[in-house]
């Protein structure tokens, strides 16, 4: 669907929204009301600088993945991207302190709608976990301005999500980087980039802009606009990673996870030589303590390969992988030892895997 019938589609979706929420009494919920700002108008804006058939057909950059709805108001977009994607998982998030009626606009509609998206809240300004590893699409708009720690979020999206329909507010002072906002009339308002700066640190966090348009906003006599712009995960293209199965601990330091023993995850199989090949980190007190270690992969019954290996540091294990192209396949590692629970650390624990990447850097799992 090309993004001039999505943006048409979106305006009639509007018009009957608007009906229901009139017609629904929020009192009960919040006495701010309803969320006051038009978030389906983005589609408008992306129509006007989207080129190219490939952008131009959003939502086909999800893949059939999910999409995630990040800062998502009273939830307008999610249950339009409802209505336009309907085998798609829609994912709704947002912070109930921050949120105009504490989110309880997006439940009572998702309750009048009938809707199947589903809903969670999230806090954005500390550590948070995605509800899904993997999202094919995320809309996150007018959000970045809001958060305390923008580095942060950017990167986490830009390791779970492939494409992002993102905006935020920036600065039109050329001779500053970035500049703590001072807007008392606004206590949520935080970092105001302008638009070299806000290019960096998408960069430094994962990300190519791919295209943008800026939109004129000014405010108090000071002007400044908005920044939209359809990005793309430096790891949008190689990493198949679709969901982590059972055997993974939580991760630790922002980049990597312990394994068990046993350890899975579902992944897609891309065009090109039928291989699945995972890097880890084998730690020396691991071999110290157990020697060598075999591990072996599975596809399901299907024994793919197993290797040995002696030496701590940095390992690659590559085994064959059958199965047509863009097909979904859940492979399992197995170790033939690991690290028992003990007193001071009750997990088990196999080998470890760095999910924390930069420009350049080769994906933790790759499938070729």
């Amino acid at each position: 669907m090309d993004i001039s019938s999505i943006r048409d589609r979106a305006l009639a979706f509007r018009e009957k929204l608007g009906a229901v929420k009139r017609s629904t009494d929020l009192s009960d919920l919040a006495d701010a009301g309803w969320y006051p700002f038009d978030t389906l108008n983005c589609f408008a804006i992306l129509d006007r600088f989207l080129r190219g058939r490939q952008q131009r057909e959003l939502l086909s950059l999800a893949a059939g993945e999910p999409i995630l709805d990040l800062g998502c108001g009273d939830g307008d977009l999610s249950f339009f991207l409802e209505t336009i994607a309907p085998d798609s998982a829609i994912h709704t998030m947002d912070f109930p302190s921050s949120n105009h009626n504490g989110m309880g606009g997006v439940y009572r509609l998702r309750h009048v709608l009938e809707s199947r998206i589903h809903i969670e809240p999230v806090n954005l300004d500390q550590q948070f976990v995605l509800p899904q590893t993997r999202y094919g699409l995320t809309f996150f708009l007018g959000v970045l301005y809001h958060l305390k720690n923008p580095i942060y979020v950017l990167e986490q999206l830009s390791e779970h999500s492939r494409y992002c329909v993102f905006s935020t507010k920036i600065s039109n002072d050329a001779g500053s980087t970035a500049r703590l906002l001072d807007t008392p009339e606004d206590e949520t308002n935080f970092w105001e980039f302008s638009k070299t700066g806000l290019e960096r640190l998408l960069q430094r966090c994962g990300w190519t802009v791919a295209q943008y348009e800026l939109v004129t906003d000014p405010k108090d006599g000071h002007p400044n606009s908005r920044y939209y712009a359809l990005l793309k995960s430096y790891w949008a293209d190689e990493d198949p990673i679709l969901s982590l199965g059972d055997g993974w601990h939580a991760t630790e330091h922002q980049a990597w996870r312990w394994t068990a023993r046993s350890f899975a995850a579902t992944l897609r199989r891309g065009a090109g030589a039928a291989n699945v090949e995972l890097r880890f980190h084998l730690p020396e007190p691991v071999v110290e303590a157990l020697g060598p270690v075999t591990m072996t992969a599975y596809a399901g019954a299907d024994r793919l390969g197993s290797a040995t290996f002696a030496e701590a540091g940095e390992h690659l294990f590559s085994v064959p992988l059958a199965g047509p192209v863009g097909s979904q396949v859940e492979v399992r590692w197995e170790l033939d030892k690991a690290y028992p629970p003990s007193l001071s650390d009750p997990r088990e624990l196999g080998v470890q895997v760095c999910f924390a990447r930069s420009e350049g850097q080769p994906a933790p799992m790759r499938v070729y």
